[in-house]
């Protein structure tokens, strides 16, 4: 090993370091990076959106809400089970979503549409019991075996910037600053016409039965007189 009294100064059992070559470059930096293909995130086909809900509501009623909140405004199911029906403000289509209920731990409002509204008033039981079980039964029943991570948050917002042609506007809805993580993480390239499908998926009208008083008397059949055989004798009426 070379000394080098000048580095060393007053300490001579220090080794000096002007022998090895001077690395101004990280190696790394000159490996170039691999360009990686566009892996669209898994969202529900419109089909696969309207059987689930309508499964939900056959099976489960009260799970309709915690569908449609995911499904249709794009809230984590992490997030619904902090929550109760009080976050949720029907009448003024509005979710109230306090800081520790958040991702970010921020204060949001998101904005509900029309069919969620409608299938959060078949039911709404917030945070749901034993959600997971009954979370898959629903799942499995309409036919969706695979689900994709996250597969509810993706389709909204896919579904969304679709419909509304707005970044900005899918972004705030999500609680996101940017739409960097829109178009990175979950966006999948959707045509207009389906996105219009998907916003239309609202729950069938069910005819009420009618009730006993409401439904007309059922008609007799008239008895038919029993004809007299001819050449019988007539009975006299007595006196």
């Amino acid at each position: 090993m070379v000394w080098d009294q000048e580095v060393a100064g007053s300490n001579p059992a220090a080794p000096t370091t002007s022998f090895l070559p001077q690395m101004h470059k990280d190696p790394v930096s000159a490996v170039p990076r691999p360009v990686l293909d566009d892996k669209p995130p898994g969202i529900l086909t419109v089909e696969q959106a309207k059987e689930l809900m309508k499964v939900c509501r056959e099976r489960d009623p009260a799970m309709c809400g915690f569908f449609a909140l995911a499904l249709f405004a794009g809230i984590r199911p992490s997030q619904l089970l902090h929550m109760t029906a009080e976050n949720v403000h029907l009448d003024e289509k509005v979710v109230r979503a306090v800081g520790w209920q958040t991702k970010s731990r921020q204060n949001r409002l998101v904005d509900l549409s029309d069919n969620c509204v409608a299938w959060c008033r078949i039911g709404m039981e917030l945070p749901p019991p034993n959600w997971r079980k009954r979370f898959d039964k629903v799942r499995l029943v309409a036919g969706i075996d695979e689900w994709p991570p996250d597969c509810m948050r993706h389709s909204f917002a896919s579904y969304h910037l679709a419909a509304h042609g707005s970044a900005d506007q899918t972004a705030a809805q999500m609680g996101h600053r940017s739409t960097e993580m829109i178009f990175q993480h979950y966006r999948e390239l959707v045509p207009k016409k389906e996105a219009e499908k998907f916003w239309q998926i609202l729950p069938e009208e069910r005819q009420p039965a009618a009730k006993p008083a409401d439904r007309p008397p059922a008609k007799r059949p008239a008895r038919r007189k029993k004809p007299v055989a001819q050449g019988s004798p007539q009975l006299q009426p007595t006196r």
